[in-house]
Order: structure tokens, then sequence, then C-alpha cells
């Protein structure tokens, strides 16, 4: 499989980015109705809009309109002027679930039937990470806040899985404790191969990751993978975030993740030289 393949059916959701009423002459069939057009960064794909068209009927009872319409990079919404002109939060709402459940159909689609096998070690050192090192949930949630980025993890990484072992999700990524994806539909497969972290801001204006099929699989353009590796060179998983919005980086941000990370694969060490857990 190559990794550096363009996806072809899962190209990344559209993000929003400017209203316009042009009023009701720019669609045809708004009879007397005033038309509030959302312009989008690109053209939704089939499974955007599929989603969307699962959330249409409840927008136009919830909000009081006619009628959504999508046109090339267009959405356009239909109604009387008075509503619309209040509609444009709202709008944003709907766009940005229609992402979130697109996100979270792949995540689901993209988990294995049958869990890969733990050894019973890997599993004891997850539960007792989880139990005895509380920090990691607050590096999440400072990791979370620091980069607003939306979903935060502490990932366990082997030859054969992918673990969230815990997460802070804002975005509806639509993780569950200890849920597995497959490996090779992550970039930390490829993290644990070459033990370097990898971070992009904006991953289809980037020259090697607008290309590459995981940030298109899941639809998410901010990322960044610190390796956790043990103070004996043990690899054991990542700290990661993503968010479908770009991002801008620091360097004395990025030392603080990896910082992070390097207490956290310190505190893995530590469990995995307790005597007497195997």
């Amino acid at each position: 499989m190559k990794l550096n393949s363009p996806p072809v059916d899962r190209p990344r959701s559209p993000l929003l980015v400017g209203f316009d009423m042009p009023g009701a002459q720019a669609m045809p069939g708004a009879g007397v109705n005033q038309v509030l057009s959302a312009t989008l960064d690109s053209v939704p794909s089939a499974i955007w809009l599929e989603t969307l068209q699962s959330l249409v009927e409840r927008f136009k009872a919830d909000n009081n309109v006619e009628d959504v319409r999508v046109v090339g990079r267009t959405l356009n919404v239909i109604g009387p002027r008075r509503e619309l002109r209040t509609l444009t939060d709202a709008v944003k709402r709907l766009v940005e679930t229609v992402a979130d459940q697109v996100v979270r159909n792949r995540v689901n689609s993209r988990a294995p039937v049958a869990a890969a096998p733990v050894a019973p070690l890997s599993r004891w050192v997850d539960e007792e990470l989880l139990s005895a090192v509380p920090r990691v949930k607050d590096i999440l949630q400072w990791l979370h806040d620091a980069s607003t980025m939306r979903f935060t993890a502490v990932a366990r990484v082997t030859d054969w899985s992918w673990t969230a072992l815990a997460f802070h999700d804002s975005l509806g990524f639509g993780m569950l404790p200890m849920q597995q994806l497959v490996l090779e539909d992550t970039i930390c497969n490829e993290i644990r191969q070459h033990r370097q972290s990898v971070i992009f801001g904006h991953a289809s204006a980037d020259a090697v990751y607008s290309t590459h099929r995981v940030p298109g699989l899941y639809g998410f353009e901010s990322y960044l993978s610190i390796p956790i590796i043990t103070p004996e060179g043990a690899f054991f998983g990542t700290l990661c975030a993503l968010d479908r919005e770009p991002k801008v980086f620091s360097a004395d941000f990025i030392l603080q993740v990896e910082s992070e990370a390097r207490w956290i694969g310190t505190q893995v060490g530590g469990l995995l030289g307790k005597p007497d857990q195997r």
C-alpha cells in the first residue's frame, strides 16, 4: 500500500470561508424568498453531500427556512429575509456538524472488525498509566487549549495496532476509550518506524501531506504527533493532536510538547521496570 497516494473517494470536508446575500434572483425558483449563500473553500464530496442531506430537514424545521441547496462551492439557504439575517451562526454549525459526522463515520468504518491481540504486559501498562499517572489527562487538556486543536490523545502503537489510551475530544472525532484503528490508516504507523515527530499545520497546502492518504481519509488539516519513547529506548506510542482547521505552531510550543512526550515516556519506562507485573 502506498501511503503517499492521494485519497480518491475521501477528500477532506470543505471549510466555510464567507457569506453573501445576493437576493432571490440569484437562485431560480426561490420566489419571494431571499438567499443566504455560504461559500465553501472546495467542492463537497458525494459523502459530504449525502451527510448534509440527512440533516437538512431538521435544519429547515429548526430555522424556519424553505430549502438548502448546494451548487458547486456554494451552500444556499432559502427563506424569508428576516430569518436569513440571523442564520449565519446556524449555518456555520451545520457545516461543522456535517464535517464531524463524516469524520465519525470514517473512524467507525476504519475500526478493525476484531481487536488486535494485546500482550498481558501491554494491557497492564495501559491500565496502570491511566490510573497511576493522572497528569496524562492534564497534558491532553493543556495540549488541547494551547494548540486550539480539538482532538488530543495518547495512543499505544504496536507492530499491529493503534489504540486510544486517553484523549480529549471537542472535535466530535468519534473515538471511544481503548478503541483501535487499522494501523496502516494512521501516520503514527510511520512514526513507529522512523521515531521522528510529524508536524504540519495545513495539510492541503503542504508539499508532502497534500497528497498523503491519511489526512484526506479522516479530514484533518493540522496535525502533530510526537513519539513516546522510554529511557531504555523502547517505543511505546505517540502524543498526538489534530484538527479540521489549519493551525500555526511556534518553535517554543513544539519544544514543550516534545518535553511532555518525554515525560510520559519516563513514566511508561518506570511502569515497565516494576517487578512482578508480567
